[in-house]
């Protein structure tokens, strides 16, 4: 073991040292032959010291021991008299003094009593412990300065606190008297942004475009290849089951010269143009984002920034203007991946999230812009912004208006009402346990009679979501199309809607031997319909390939004929009513339009393009305008004669 020189006395670390050496052996060893090939390469450990510099950037190391190390200062008796130690470093880079301070050590157990008030609520300072070391440009200081001079009050800390402050103001003198001088102008330089964010503050910014306040909390100085001040952020947001901080990183880039606060890309809201018409905005958005907490169904009309797991690209953004589902549990569940909150930390319930319904202004102030909810017709996931979202504006008229026989309108009704109401109960449960709790409807007919206006004016008469699927999005194989369905179902049941499965021919097909992929989706469709609790549409335009093991899971089944003259000229007169047509049409123009043989979609096309013509015209929509269309349809051979 090597030994350490008699004349130097070894600090308490060459202890663990002589353990070390221990260890330290340069024979291979021979105790067993079997380990050789390790003795080749050497067996131990060996001791290296620091020894003197040979370039400023590396550690040169060397095997003897230091000859003249001496015990730290700051371990010293004589210095732990002291109520704080002030280190000084020897100034590198552009500085013209050749000393600077480096740091303070508070020791003084009074003075860091009194700290850890004057300091309270920053986390990374805790006076608590034996070394209080705070390092230059001492910002905590900086920040607290009012708090730190009203605690020289305290006839027990007043001296030492004194003694503190003429300590700092030899530092910080100039740097309040410039920070004073930039904030009455409202400019700020890059190097003096630190003084105008401290924690806490409340800052602008503009988040998903949107005006919006956020809290600092932490900044820092990035020294990397692109340098930039970075302010640690948050704002509350909401996840799958609670409220809660999430963070937001803001990069403010290098810039020279004195910038106005203004044009910063975030800035304390004191120096917002309109502070008290910001506040009373914010706190409104804020009490609109909690109250959508949960689940429910609105209109929307605004921009929607997708999913990444949507059919859009990721970055996408997009105005829609349609009903949706706010779900944020369901957006976590089926599409992402959950965002991780901090808690509310102060006035908080056992988990450490506070409950909503006592959030002061300034927490809803800090509430998000947007909430996370499903497109019904757009069929993707996103965020959507609160101030876009509005309670729906239900038409009343349109299933009255539905062009069906009276007595099948109101057994439909009838149906779907009892299934809405008893949503949960098994008073219709199968014998089996969880089976046949659902209500599944056929809607069978060719294209353009009604069967899907049926399913969208039932859930208007419902005042329920209406979820419309095709079958083509359900995938090919039997395990893409049962994945597909299982959320699809749960989706729908969770959001008590009405689910439409349009264009279901392949799922409700006869089997055959001979195509045995086809009939493993027929048998996934008709396990899943079983176990199904909610209201279900199937449309199809092929009733008479219908498999005979579905007879029994359908509970009514709507066959609609060819829309005859009459029924025409009613979806005329409804379709020309809801184009909100400024003109009124004689029964004659009705009768002469319904004697086209056009179905249902059809003449919804018409008036929609008739009206589009009118636009363009700039009068109100009228007969000739749809005669025009109708004239082009059968130029192009769109339209047959009637014989």
């Amino acid at each position: 073991m090597a030994a350490s020189p008699s004349d130097t006395k070894a600090p308490l670390l060459e202890e663990v040292l002589q353990v070390l050496h221990s260890f330290d052996s340069n024979e291979p060893s021979t105790t067993d032959s079997k380990d050789s090939s390790k003795n080749s390469i050497g067996f131990g450990t060996k001791v290296l010291y620091e020894g003197p510099s040979k370039c400023q950037c590396c550690i040169n190391w060397v095997e003897q021991y230091p000859q003249q190390l001496k015990e730290s200062v700051e371990e010293t008796s004589d210095a732990k008299k002291y109520a704080i130690l002030c280190r000084v470093k020897k100034s590198h880079g552009n500085s013209k003094k050749p000393l600077e301070l480096h740091s303070i050590v508070i020791q003084n157990s009074v003075l860091k009593s009194v700290l850890g008030k004057v300091l309270a609520g920053y986390t990374d300072v805790a006076t608590t412990l034996e070394y209080v070391v705070f390092e230059a440009p001492f910002w905590e200081f900086f920040y607290r300065w009012q708090q730190l001079e009203e605690a020289q009050n305290d006839p027990e800390s007043s001296d030492l606190i004194k003694l503190l402050l003429d300590t700092l103001k030899i530092l910080l003198n100039d740097t309040h008297r410039i920070a004073r001088d930039l904030a009455q102008n409202k400019v700020i330089t890059y190097d003096y942004l630190w003084t105008i964010f401290p924690p806490k503050t409340m800052v602008y910014h503009q988040l998903f475009g949107r005006d919006c306040l956020l809290e600092v909390n932490k900044t820092e100085y990035y020294e990397g290849e692109a340098k930039t001040y970075d302010l640690h952020c948050r704002y509350i947001d909401r996840d799958a089951e609670k409220f809660g901080w999430k963070i937001l990183l803001i990069e403010i880039p290098r810039f020279a010269g004195a910038k106005p606060i203004l044009e910063l890309k975030a800035y304390p809201a004191e120096y917002h143009k309109t502070p008290g018409h910001l506040h009373s905005t914010l706190v409104e958005r804020g009490r609109r984002f909690i109250s959508l907490s949960g689940c429910h169904h609105k209109a929307y009309q605004g921009k929607i920034k997708v999913s990444s797991k949507s059919f859009f690209s990721s970055n996408d953004e997009f105005p829609i203007n349609e009903r949706v589902m706010i779900d944020a549990a369901s957006f976590a569940m089926h599409n992402h991946s959950p965002s991780y909150l901090s808690p509310i930390n102060w006035g908080t319930d056992a988990l450490g999230f506070r409950h909503p319904e006592n959030f002061s202004d300034k927490l809803l102030m800090l509430c998000s812009p947007v909430v996370k909810a499903y497109g019904l017709k757009t069929k993707a996931w996103g965020q959507i912004y609160v101030d876009g979202i509005s309670d729906i504006d239900w038409d009343d008229n349109a299933f009255r208006n539905l062009v069906l026989n009276e007595d099948t309108k109101k057994l439909v009704e009838s149906f779907v009402l009892a299934q809405l109401k008893q949503k949960g109960s098994s008073q219709f449960d199968d014998i089996v346990q969880g089976k046949g709790q659902g209500m599944i409807m056929l809607l069978a007919g060719e294209p353009g009679v009604g069967k899907t206006l049926t399913a969208e004016t039932v859930a208007e008469r419902a005042r329920q979501p209406l979820y419309m699927v095709s079958a083509g999005e359900l995938g090919t194989s039997s395990q893409e199309v049962e994945k597909a369905l299982t959320t699809i179902l749960d989706l729908a049941y969770r959001w008590n809607a009405i689910l439409l499965l349009d264009e279901s021919d392949v799922f409700l097909e006869q089997r055959s031997s001979d195509n045995l992929q086809r009939n493993q989706l027929v048998s996934v469709f008709l396990r899943m319909l079983e176990y199904y609790r909610g209201l279900l549409f199937l449309t199809t335009n092929r009733l008479s390939s219908f498999d005979s093991a579905f007879q029994s899971r359908i509970h009514l089944t709507l066959n609609y004929q060819g829309l005859d003259k009459p029924s025409r000229q009613k979806i005329w007169e409804a379709m020309l009513k809801r184009a909100h047509a400024d003109s009124d049409f004689s029964v004659a123009e009705l009768a002469a339009f319904a004697h086209e043989p056009l179905n249902g979609r059809q003449i919804k096309n018409v008036v929609k393009a008739a009206k589009l013509l009118a636009a363009a015209d700039e009068t109100a929509l009228d007969a000739s305008h749809i005669n025009i269309v109708l004239q082009v349809m059968k130029r192009e051979g769109n339209i047959e004669a009637l014989n």
